[in-house]
């Protein structure tokens, strides 16, 4: 069939005009990657990943405006379909990049170009046919947007169906991705013991119930307040204080985040988008690694979701009761840890969205709201006005005067080592599409992520589960990211559950795999996510055996010189043994006021204060100098190593009473230098 010559004009018009955008949009990515490449030093595959992103937006607006204008309708779809098409043509064009780049040995910068180049021609016929060509004109769209607009002007509120109660296939669904879940936060829980932060959260549970020798090693107070230590407490006292009771807690708080974020995406997005949300959370890595350990981030997460689960139930069916039960549990993630104040205010908007409803946000609702936080969170300063009240302030000057120990990119770059780059395009896809159409749900998913990970990207102290309470939020985002651009791809041969089993099964098994490799990689150094963003969560395999051997074979009165106090935690949970460490400054506004210093180690050592010194490699990373001075006073001191632990050429963790072999990777040595001879040479291996 022939075409009209008007419309191949008009064809060849489009491609040029399409073709000068882009050109525009080759200066923005080249200038984009420059800056991520050399600027923020980050790997050219990722910084070529976020530069599309940011060239994406700028050719749209283009596309939009002028090389298409007046052709279509529909700008929030238009620019989801434009971005997947993008993303998508990454995916062709990695290829090229990554051959030209390690190749041919391209610079990053000229390979890129020449693989967005390669595809242009392609990436017009999409956009061409598929994304602004098939769409009425503006004319129509307005003649049949007409009664609509009319009917929303006279509605005062126009609100998604409430989602039927789930049946027993959906449940089933649910039931299995809660059993991967479970399955990747137990799976080998206990290969290595507690870390640094661990030990100390669960011995002040254990000493919250004046268990064994805990209270002495333990104060009730630090730096957070006290939920997983008080549920850690209450299970230690009624099975007995053990590590996997404690991990055991806080694998039961990360699989309540998992279950509230189907429930919450559920009640704003429907059916779909909670199963696919509920999906991507249950095998994400960031989440999976954190919710299995003992920290205040775990409980805290897991309570801000169910708040807002809460908060969506409440505001979605006008219930009163649910909207001050969503209060109530958000003082109890205030009470998990101080920080999640930062979550009242998406509270508070969420519910100034719903001003326009008669009857629901009332001034009494609002005093119940405000009791309800208050008596949930009163536990924490009652108590810590009885007990100790003076230390309160020396925490809290503490936590904010803090130096800086990351850069400002580091949970971007957490997120792609721990969540896969995948995960975080479709939580950015996701968020973009929410920006864009900006309904209520939108808004609250919005509040939730954006204000805190803006919050914990400019903080200057960061550590790593800081994020754990917003990965439910952009699970969600993702998910919905996953049905809306699958929505815009209905209409193509492979037809839309196609495309949703495509892009659900790469992200998925990405993550999964992750996790997997995260669990059962036990006892390197350093706990590796997808690929190497320069984001280290350093493993502490051999504190618990360094404070079995402790309490085992050393003197009940025993005194130990460590690197660095977080080694010292492990070894007062395991070994309940007394503990020091170099690295402690005596500037009390430089260091935790719950660690000692030691002013004088060589005068401490010589009076025999201190009878073991103490090298580990987790602490000897962090900080050189200290390590090079305990091996310095090993030296001078004559210490004789009695106790080691290390990984053999198998990856397996053993402990020998001597000295570590010479080419073994050494992960704690403990020297005597009190004049404790060492028991019989031995060597056992760690059960793995």
């Amino acid at each position: 069939m022939l075409s009209h010559p008007r419309l191949g004009r008009r064809v060849v018009l489009r491609f040029g005009r399409f073709g000068l955008v882009g050109l525009s949009g080759l200066l923005v990515n080249t200038v984009a990657m420059a800056v991520f490449t050399s600027v923020l030093h980050i790997h050219y595959l990722v910084a070529a990943v976020v530069a599309t992103q940011v060239s994406t937006t700028w050719n749209f607006l283009g596309s939009e405006f002028w090389a298409f204008t007046g052709e279509a309708h529909g700008r929030p779809k238009r620019f989801l379909a434009f971005a997947a098409m993008n993303n998508l043509a990454f995916l062709a064009r990695f290829p090229i990049l990554w051959a030209l780049k390690e190749g041919l040995g391209a610079p990053a910068l000229i390979a890129n170009l020449v693989s967005l180049l390669a595809l242009t021609v392609v990436r017009f016929a999409v956009a061409d046919s598929m994304i602004w060509g098939k769409a009425k004109s503006a004319a129509e769209a307005e003649a049949e947007l007409a009664p609509v607009v009319h009917r929303v002007v006279e509605t005062p509120e126009v609100r998604a169906p409430l989602e039927p109660a789930p049946k027993r296939a959906e449940l089933l669904v649910v039931g299995g991705l809660l059993a991967v879940g479970l399955f990747l936060r137990v799976l080998t829980l206990m290969a290595n013991g507690l870390n640094s932060d661990e030990s100390v959260y669960a011995g002040q549970g254990a000493s919250m119930f004046g268990l064994e020798e805990f209270p002495r090693f333990f104060s009730l107070f630090r730096a957070h307040p006290l939920l997983m230590q008080g549920t850690v407490g209450v299970v230690f006292r009624i099975f007995g204080p053990s590590d996997v009771a404690a991990r055991l807690v806080a694998v039961t708080f990360g699989m309540i985040a998992v279950a509230a974020t189907w429930g919450l995406a559920r009640e704003l997005f429907g059916k779909n988008v909670g199963l696919i949300s509920l999906g991507l959370v249950a095998v994400l890595p960031y989440h999976s690694l954190v919710s299995r350990q003992v920290l205040v981030d775990t409980p805290m997460g897991a309570m801000v979701a169910v708040s807002f689960w809460a908060l969506a139930r409440g505001t979605r069916r006008g219930s009163h009761r649910w909207i001050v039960t969503a209060a109530a549990v958000l003082g109890l993630a205030c009470l998990a840890k101080e920080t999640a104040i930062i979550f009242a205010p998406v509270f508070v908007l969420v519910l100034l969205l719903e001003r326009g409803r008669r009857g629901l946000v009332t001034s009494s609702l609002w005093l119940q709201c405000g009791i309800g936080f208050g008596i949930a969170l009163f536990a924490f300063p009652a108590t810590r006005l009885i007990n100790k009240p003076e230390s309160a302030g020396s925490f809290f000057l503490w936590q904010f005067t803090r130096a800086p120990n990351h850069s400002i990119t580091y949970f971007f770059r957490a997120l792609l080592q721990f969540g896969t780059p995948a995960f975080a395009v479709l939580g950015a896809v996701g968020v973009a599409a929410s920006l864009i159409r900006r309904s209520k749900a939108d808004l609250f998913i919005l509040l939730w992520i954006v204000p805190a990970l803006a919050f914990y990207t400019i903080w200057p102290t960061k550590l790593f589960p800081y994020l754990f309470p917003i990965l439910p939020a952009l699970c969600i985002a993702g998910a919905v990211a996953v049905v809306q651009v699958a929505g815009l791809f209905a209409r193509l041969r492979a037809g839309r559950m196609v495309f949703t089993a495509a892009v659900l099964g790469v992200t998925g098994a990405l993550m999964f795999g992750t996790s997997w490799a995260m669990a059962t990689d036990s006892t390197s150094k350093a706990v590796s996510g997808f690929n190497d963003y320069d984001v280290e969560v350093q493993s502490f395999a051999g504190g618990r055996e360094l404070g079995e051997w402790a309490r085992a074979d050393t003197p009940a009165d025993s005194r130990f010189l460590t690197i660095g106090p977080s080694f010292g935690n492990v070894l007062r949970f395991y070994g309940r043994r007394d503990s020091a460490a170099l690295s402690v400054s005596t500037d009390a506004k430089k260091r935790n006021p719950a660690y000692v210093p030691v002013p004088n180690p060589d005068l401490t050592i010589r009076n025999l204060s201190v009878q073991y010194l103490v090298w580990d490699a987790y602490s000897a990373d962090r900080t050189q100098f200290y390590s090079d001075r305990m091996m310095k006073y090993v030296k001078a001191f004559g210490g004789i190593p009695v106790f080691s632990a290390f990984i053999d050429a198998r990856g397996n963790l053993v402990t020998s009473t001597g000295a570590p072999p010479p080419d073994a990777e050494r992960r704690v040595i403990v020297y005597s230098v009190g004049g404790v001879a060492p028991v019989d040479e031995s060597v056992t291996q760690v059960e793995q």
